[in-house]
């Protein structure tokens, strides 16, 4: 039986209302802390380089400013990390969720796509690319991002989050007829 229009209005408006209320609700709980940012894990140097390591020094002291929420006053020493170090994967990490935080998303951008060249699988990359990409309304690579998280992490951890993504880029996209099973499905996820 093929359902008439106003059967797939309300169903199609019935879904948007509860993804909404839902994405509203994620991005709501979704902010990141500065300790998620800089763990308060301690950071250790062996070999030669442990007595003179300043670059750790910086480091640590940008990883302060991050854990205290001043992110303008991190940025300069994470900088001058990666230009001493600029292989340091976790430094780059850290600094490009920081430009996440504060929504200088083309910077952040730009050390994702170095993150995503090392690590292209790594699936907190192909979320935060997703996510700049949806923020610079770039709604067909976010597409692709979570597709490509929700691939390498089928009904994991992160599959909420990968999932409300490509929902949220394909309604962007005016393609709400593909999304409405995804919204079924991440509806029924929230139930479990």
């Amino acid at each position: 039986m093929i359902p008439n229009a106003s059967q797939t209005l309300y169903t199609l408006l019935r879904f948007t209302h509860v993804f909404t209320i839902f994405t509203l609700t994620i991005l709501y709980f979704s902010t990141v802390s500065s300790v998620e940012i800089a763990p308060e894990k301690e950071i250790v140097v062996v070999g030669d380089e442990s007595q003179k390591a300043d670059w750790k020094r910086r480091w640590d002291r940008g990883r302060e400013y991050t854990r205290n929420q001043q992110y303008e006053k991190a940025i300069p020493h994470y900088l001058e990390v990666l230009n001493e170090k600029p292989h340091i994967e976790e430094v780059k990490w850290e600094l490009c969720k920081i430009y996440m935080e504060i929504a200088r998303y083309d910077d952040a951008s730009l050390l994702l796509d170095s993150l995503l060249e090392s690590n292209p699988d790594r699936i907190e990359y192909l979320l935060s690319a997703g996510d700049i990409a949806l923020a610079n309304e770039k709604k067909n690579q976010a597409v692709l991002f979570f597709g490509r998280a929700l691939e390498q992490d089928p009904a994991g951890k992160y599959y909420s989050r990968a999932l409300t993504g490509m929902i949220d880029a394909l309604v962007g996209q005016g393609k709400t007829q593909i999304a409405i099973p995804l919204m079924e499905q991440l509806r029924s996820e929230e139930r479990r």
